[in-house]
């Protein structure tokens, strides 16, 4: 979405992709600042590092406020502009609703719901780490690597695969891995969310209360006549959990293949 209209503005495209090419150079930088990043908060914070860095910066610290001022500035200034992409494409669908007077209010107003929306998910989520572990090893093995490797073999289905077919082997194995990423990061994110979940889902009445037993069975008990007992045992509602994860998953596997499908035959 990015990519393309950067190519096509530029005064000599042919310039973007190759080697070195404006993209491979700017992505070099790019990865190079993060693996640097990364590994000198690791280095400090070892295994109590958060989900970002930022998090265990000291609050004592001058300089450290400043870089978070800093990214909070960087995040407000261009999170809408990052944000443009998916309301340009869903606004269609409520454009048509709309009369042509009240159009561009409304697109405004569309654009800040949206925006407002996604941050207030982000406040509500407590961690959210392995929400974002999810949906990065869903969305990129999906986005990054099954669909161009699908969309390059329709595309020279007809035209010819190469010698010996090369060009087939080659997306069959980024396929290949990719549906391995899918599983493997998709599994243990899921495992991390459930890990992360509150133990019990279910209201506690307000004369109930907290108490342990001696062998260490943690439990509330009822302070009035009743004798019920909610056991707050980890895995209580975490099967559940997981078959709702497994199905959106699922679900979500089965729509990119459909949609797949149906680039195919467009082609």
């Amino acid at each position: 979405w990015k990519v393309m209209p950067l190519e096509n503005s530029m005064r000599n495209p042919g310039h973007f992709l190759g080697c070195p090419g404006v993209l491979n150079i700017a992505m070099l930088i790019v990865v190079f600042l993060y693996a640097i990043i990364g590994l000198f908060g690791y280095l400090k914070y070892g295994d109590g590092v958060d989900a970002s860095v930022t998090l265990n910066l000291p609050l004592e610290d001058v300089l450290a406020q400043v870089v978070k001022i800093l990214i909070a500035a960087a995040i407000l200034f261009s999170y809408g502009l990052q944000f443009f992409v998916p309301t340009d494409i869903c606004w269609p669908m409520v454009e048509k609703h709309v009369s042509e007077g009240k159009k561009n209010i409304l697109q405004n107003v569309f654009r800040l719901s949206t925006i407002t929306a996604t941050v207030a998910v982000a406040i509500a989520v407590p961690n959210l780490g392995p929400i974002i572990s999810l949906v990065g090893a869903v969305c990129f093995s999906t986005l990054g690597l099954l669909c161009p490797a699908v969309i390059e073999t329709a595309t020279h289905w007809e035209n010819g695969l190469g010698k010996f077919r090369w060009v087939l082997w080659k997306n069959v194995i980024i396929v290949f891995f990719s549906l391995l990423a899918l599983i493997t990061g998709a599994y243990t994110s899921i495992l991390e969310i459930i890990h992360d979940w509150p133990s019990s889902l279910e209201p506690t009445p307000a004369s109930w209360t907290s108490s342990r037993s001696i062998n260490s069975d943690h439990h509330l008990l009822p302070a009035g006549p009743h004798h019920w007992s909610l056991h707050q045992h980890p895995g209580d509602h975490r099967g559940v959990l997981t078959v709702i994860i497994i199905f959106s998953l699922l679900a979500l596997i089965t729509g990119a293949y459909t949609s797949i499908l149906d680039i195919i035959k467009e082609y």
